[in-house]
């Protein structure tokens, strides 16, 4: 006769028998399978009606299969499984980005997830009160601190097996940089620009809610390796600079116009009170400002995907002092001035039209205004600090020789998920005196019709996982012959071009071009081409030979 005990001790084991079997009947189980079935063959036979998709794709994947066999032949089996794996991503994310059933779809779910839930995406959090923030930022805040032993090997083996690993520890990079600089006279500035949950974590969690700033937690909002950060390299010379408290706008990732000029109001101040520039002389300074009213929508606001015409998000109106000359011209850049601001779009939101905010109202322009003189600047919309040291490691020797300041803006979070490989300035080999150097001349556009060979093309990212409209890409061409221009036998052989690879948030059928493609190109040099479009994200070639190739512009401005 079975106790209690014995029952109790047979329903535990049949319960440990039932977990591990499921019991389908087949009925049920065909269905299931068919339904299976039937998604999987649905969504490429919709997007095959609605355009052809894949077929790009797949003539790319079977050039990268051919190249790849070409380098493994060659005796380099990494670098062909590099090529590959770099390759077959390019081809998923066209497919994604060409996909009907996706395109009609997402605006829809998320439309659904945001107005119902409040959930956002991978790249846009949605808070409170109709806030958004950058998931990047809030990971820098409530992340391991950066500097960590087990968060650097972490991130140093994480990067793509086809790329170069990064290198995750921006104190190297920073130092080098700034003694290069300091080696030739010149004085170099680190400017943190905040994150948007530092300045109203309120808006992101309740949990702060009537507390702002500072006052949210007791203490400034920051990572834990922030005060590391700062002792290390105020121990090694380099000044670091915090930027006045700063608002937000509530749909965007950058600073409100007022933070933009409280900053470089201090920056002037800090330049004229350490005397950098007492030995200058000033030029006549003809600029004013001129208070305008912007209404748009924020970067977040797009990265979100809505349905178009849906009023989740509500626009934002701001006022910015636009810089402007005596006939209303906008501010511009000046290669020959002592200062040289280099950053990314914190720099250039109001600058930059496209952007969302107006122009000629950023971070160079008030810098400029209050300190009464030109500056010049690089700044890279969705660049990386990679991006920009690369970028000027490109320029000539006499661009940097007329500096006396640099000032070098970088996101907090760049600290935290930044590539800071160590890149050299082309500086001069002299300390430089403060001599205004003579500027190139300029004549009559340069037009050079050459017949190339795709030799690369820099990955272009799906247009959704990017906050910019805009964006340039790269190709590396070789094989290059000059057409109709005897005079030009020296031209090289192997050049980097740049051209459009998205135009509002689409791509271009250059950004589609294959190794091995045949081409007609005409050529502008890129010097030529630099002041409109240098502070355009570009995407660039996974090869640092390309820094020291010879490099032109084709198509549209």
């Amino acid at each position: 006769m079975s106790t209690p005990h014995d029952l109790e001790l047979e329903r535990i084991l049949q319960a440990r028998r039932e977990v591990g079997t499921t019991t389908v009947h087949p009925p049920v189980a065909r269905c299931l399978v068919a339904v299976f079935l039937l998604t999987l063959v649905t969504v490429p036979l919709i997007d095959q009606l609605a355009g052809g998709v894949g077929s790009a794709a797949a003539e790319r994947l079977a050039v990268a299969l051919g190249r790849a066999a070409e380098t493994l032949g060659a005796g380099r089996p990494i670098a062909a499984n590099r090529e590959l794996l770099g390759q077959i991503e390019t081809v998923e994310d066209e497919l994604e980005e060409d996909s009907a059933t996706a395109a009609a779809l997402r605006p829809e779910l998320q439309g659904v997830l945001t107005g119902c839930l409040g959930s956002g995406n991978e790249k846009a959090l949605v808070g409170r009160h109709g806030w958004l923030f950058y998931r990047p930022d809030v990971e820098y805040l409530t992340g391991p601190g950066f500097l960590e032993p087990r968060v650097l090997e972490r991130r140093a083996r994480g990067g793509k097996s086809w790329r170069h690993p990064p290198e995750p520890d921006p104190r190297p990079a920073l130092v080098a940089l700034a003694r290069a600089f300091a080696d030739r006279g010149v004085h170099f500035v680190l400017l943190p620009a905040p994150a948007k949950p530092m300045a109203a974590p309120e808006e992101l969690s309740a949990r702060f809610a009537g507390r702002t700033g500072a006052q949210a937690s007791g203490r400034e909002l920051q990572n834990p390796s922030w005060e590391r950060f700062r002792t290390d390299l105020a121990a090694a010379g380099v000044e670091v600079v915090d930027p006045p408290p700063a608002s937000f706008l509530r749909t965007d990732s950058h600073w409100r116009p007022d933070a933009v000029d409280a900053t470089a109001a201090a920056l002037a101040r800090r330049i004229e009170d350490q005397g950098l520039l007492t030995d200058i002389p000033e030029a006549a300074f003809s600029w004013h400002r001129e208070t305008r009213v912007v209404t748009g929508h924020g970067d977040l606001a797009g990265m979100l995907e809505l349905p178009a015409g849906w009023r989740l998000i509500e626009p934002e109106t701001v006022k910015v002092e636009r810089v402007e000359g005596p006939g209303g011209e906008p501010w511009r850049s000046d290669p020959g001035a002592a200062v040289l601001l280099l950053g990314d779009s914190f720099t250039n939101v109001y600058s930059r039209a496209e952007l969302g905010w107006g122009d000629s109202a950023g971070l160079a322009e008030q810098l400029s205004f209050h300190l009464e003189r030109p500056v010049d600047v690089l700044a890279i919309n969705d660049g990386t600090d990679l991006d920009v040291r690369r970028r000027i490691a490109g320029w000539p020797p006499e661009r940097l020789a007329p500096k006396r300041v640099v000032i070098y803006q970088v996101a907090l979070r760049e600290l935290a998920f930044g590539d800071w490989q160590p890149v050299d300035p082309p500086l001069p080999p002299v300390a430089v005196g403060g001599a205004a150097t003579e500027e190139p001349a300029t004549g009559a556009s340069q037009r050079i019709r050459v017949r190339a060979t795709i030799a690369a093309v820099a990955a272009v990212p799906d247009p959704s996982s990017t906050p910019y409209r805009d964006a340039l890409v790269a190709l590396r061409l070789d094989s290059v012959r000059v057409q109709g221009d005897a005079e030009r036998r020296g031209f090289p052989d192997e050049i980097l071009t740049y051209t459009w690879g998205m135009r509002d948030r689409s791509l271009t059928d250059a950004a589609r071009w294959l190794p091995g493609r045949q081409v007609e190109l005409t050529l502008t040099p890129w010097a030529e081409v630099a002041p409109q479009l240098e502070t355009f994200q570009r995407l660039e070639l996974d090869d640092e030979r390309a820094l020291f190739l010879d490099t032109y512009w084709f198509g549209p401005r």
